[in-house]
């Protein structure tokens, strides 16, 4: 141990007994690089002397030594994981990342594949490091990066403890790999990282994906397109894989990013100079713009299906047959998914593009992809117009059954789980077989996949499988799992605004699930559960209420952040505007010069239009103040999530009992009125045939009226209001809810 290692760690003990109580483990992280079985030798050793001497420290310091050495022992790599990881290393080395050479190792050795495998890994590498000079380090760390090359892409062995192995490689590295030392090989690294993340089983999902965004975005530090124009194409690539499947953030704004990053990357890599390359990026661009969400969905189509070929060009059979079978999956995809054309012949185009991958794609060389494709095709037969519509389904659910005896959820829970969604809705489609089967069969499959996708993990995932498991037993008549189903959903939904900064677009989720909402209502309502139904009923207020609600809240005592304070501000000017406006196309005699006649009480036809512009450019001016404010608000930002209210919390709110709460809820057929009592179980008042209808005849008669007064400052909403109510009354039977609910006279 040289001294300048000894007084490092003499500083590093200095600093845990220094710092305030709670801080040592951050200190520890940051030097990890310290932290090794000699640091924790040196720290006994400092304890003893400091013992000698009666410090009062003594003993806190032998007890955080002893701390250190039982993680340390509980991690240290046996005689038999050290054999096995020097000859692998060895291997790696020697044939100069040959993986013929180094696999058959791997897979001599596939009970050593685990987690607890790279956990002891990354504890040795790391003190191994400080053992050698710093070129025998860079050395080493090199060939650990090429090992977790190797073991990310081994096929054999649990592919969750293969990633985990790789992480601990190229985290390991990372400690001789600075990017002051060694930049390139710090870029590299970082990259493998990135990738390695992106793929990670591991953890959340959610998570993961960002943390390979961050590293591909290191690695860009180093690789730029002036000095290393093929590995910044190449970065760029796997930023637009990470964006692409990006789940926090705005997803059309991710897609858009994943468009742009191939795009870049395409300006370096020619079909001349880059066919491989090219092709590639090609292929991943068609996927890009498969799943765009901006721009006409079927011009995007059409876009994906150029990329397709155009990698075709490159990627034939006979050259490249993987790569090849790849992309005719791909354009298969596309080519269900396409608008253009007649919807029969693409879905033709479809399967005859599965076929083709297929005879490539065979379950002994490449089982995964061999699932994939099964599946794809399954859909493609689901959907499919030509033939026999009962055969076709019996195709897809062959497909869908042949793919998941690959796709298990051990090793592939997200396929797994896609897979039983699908082969779900197949049996809900089913004409052969007892119906009643199938319906038992398609609610496992969907019970099956919501095992995987839950609402936190996989939110978009979750509401596809839970809407498909609430709808089928909804429609079956099984209430309770209706109910379960429709309950994961509404979380699933909730969840996902949470990751949504856009008032807009976190209204219009909502917007798009209030049939989730409607009918576990309704479920509820059928099954006797009415304090859940009321639950939900206050939980599908649109939330945007209870958002507003909440942060009024937290700024009640003027704890309002600077910023936001600046905002409020600009938006109040910007409404102040706004009002002026409309009372200058209310009142043209105090009007704008600019716009009005001079000595004309009336508007013309360009003025109105003029005035109505006007307004509608500060409105969207104060739209984007407001967009600012609610990316600062915590709640809107899903840093604090708004507590839903439940039924006994509701009742909290009635003083006495002679007092009750009304509830009213529309679904497509009916209006439901809950009463909700202080001490006793709520009821129900049910007006058959006020849905819809009923709805728009308040938008006609109620709203529409009082929007129009306030324009123009007449009074007709009021004068009408009396036979409104009293209409109102009639349609919700008033007077039989106040005689059978509340126990009023008629």
């Amino acid at each position: 141990m040289d001294e300048q290692r000894i007084a490092a760690y003499s500083n590093l003990i200095q600093q845990l007994l220094e710092c305030p109580n709670g801080e040592q483990n951050d200190i520890l992280n940051a030097n990890e690089e310290l932290v090794d079985a000699d640091f924790v030798q040196f720290m006994k050793e400092t304890a003893a002397d400091m013992a000698e001497k009666s410090n009062s420290y003594a003993g806190w310091l032998q007890n955080l030594a002893a701390q250190l050495a039982n993680y340390f022992g509980n991690n240290a790599i046996s005689e038999e994981y050290l054999s096995f990881l020097m000859e692998v290393l060895k291997a790696t080395a020697l044939s100069e990342v040959n993986p013929q050479v180094v696999y058959p190792i791997l897979q001599h050795n596939l009970d050593k594949l685990n987690l607890n495998f790279a956990k002891k890994l990354q504890v040795y590498v790391t003190s191994k490091f400080t053992e050698f000079t710093l070129e025998q380090a860079k050395s080493f760390a090199t060939d650990i990066v090429n090992f977790g090359i190797l073991i990310n892409h081994f096929s054999l062995g649990s592919r969750a403890g293969n990633l985990e192995i790789s992480i601990a490689c190229y985290d390991s590295a990372l400690k001789v790999h600075t990017y002051e030392q060694f930049p390139q090989q710090w870029a590299m690294t970082q990259n493998n990282l990135g990738a390695a993340y992106r793929d990670r089983i591991q953890g959340e999902k959610a998570q993961n994906i960002e943390d390979a965004i961050a590293c591909h975005q290191s690695a860009l530090k180093v690789y730029t397109p002036e000095q290393f124009p093929q590995y910044w194409a190449g970065i760029q690539h796997n930023l637009a894989d990470a964006y692409n499947d990006r789940i926090q953030g705005e997803k059309d704004q991710n897609l858009e990013i994943s468009i742009a990053c191939h795009q870049s990357a395409l300006k370096v890599l020619t079909p001349e100079q880059f066919p491989q390359q090219w092709a590639m990026t090609q292929n991943n661009l068609g996927n890009g713009y498969c799943n765009r969400i901006q721009g006409e969905k079927a011009e995007n189509i059409e876009s994906a299906l150029a990329c397709y070929k155009s990698a075709l060009k490159v990627r034939t059979r006979e050259q490249f047959p993987q790569y090849w079978a790849m992309t005719q999956n791909n354009l298969g995809n596309a080519y269900g998914d396409r608008i253009q054309g007649k919807k029969a012949q693409n879905i033709e185009e479809a399967i005859s593009c599965f076929q083709s991958a297929l005879k490539v794609y065979t379950p002994e060389q490449f089982p995964q992809y061999w699932a994939g494709t099964l599946h794809n095709l399954g859909n493609a037969y689901r959907n499919r117009i030509q033939g026999e519509k009962a055969q076709n389904i019996e195709e897809a659910i062959s497909c869908f059954r042949s793919a998941l005896k690959v796709y298990i959820p051990e090793q592939f829970p997200q396929d797994w789980a896609t897979t039983q969604n699908s082969l779900g809705a197949a049996y809900g489609y089913r004409i052969q077989g007892e119906k009643a089967q199938n319906i038992e069969e398609a609610i496992s499959c969907f019970q099956s996949a919501l095992i995987v996708y839950t609402p936190t993990a996989f939110p978009l995932e979750c509401l596809t499988s839970s809407k498909n498991l609430g709808n089928i037993a909804f429609t079956a008549g099984f209430w309770e799992i209706a109910i379960e189903g429709y309950e994961q959903a509404m979380t699933a939904v909730e969840q996902s605004r949470s990751w949504i900064t856009s008032d807009d677009r976190r209204q219009q989720i909502v917007a798009e699930s209030i049939d989730v909402y409607e009918n576990a209502i309704q479920a509820c309502v059928n099954s006797g559960k009415l304090e859940k139904a009321i639950e939900y009923c206050d939980r599908t207020r649109s939330k945007h209420l209870v958002d507003l609600m909440h942060s009024n809240d937290l700024y009640a005592n003027g704890e309002i952040p600077p910023e936001v304070a600046q905002y409020l501000r600009e938006f109040e000017s910007k409404q102040q505007e706004i009002d002026g406006e409309v009372e200058q196309l209310r009142n043209p005699s105090s009007g704008n010069k600019g716009l009005a006649s001079v000595g004309s009480q009336s508007r013309s036809r360009a003025d109105v239009v003029a005035y109505t512009d006007k307004i509608a450019e500060l409105e969207a001016e104060k739209q984007q103040v407001w967009e600012n404010i609610r990316r600062l608000d915590p709640v809107l930002a899903g840093q604090i999530q708004v507590d839903r209210m439940e039924f006994a919390a509701m009742q909290k709110l009635i003083d006495n009992s002679n007092t009750a709460i009304i509830c009213f809820y529309t679904t497509r057929n009916d209006t439901h009125i809950f009463v909700i009592y202080k001490d006793k179980a709520p009821q129900i008042h049910t007006c058959q045939g006020e849905g819809l209808a009923f709805q728009d005849w308040i938008d006609d008669t109620w709203l529409s009226p009082y929007l129009a007064d306030q324009l123009n400052k007449t009074d007709y909403w009021e004068q009408g209001m009396g036979e409104f109510l009293s209409q109102l009354s009639q349609r919700l039977k008033v007077n039989d809810l106040g005689s059978s609910l509340l126990g009023m006279p008629n």
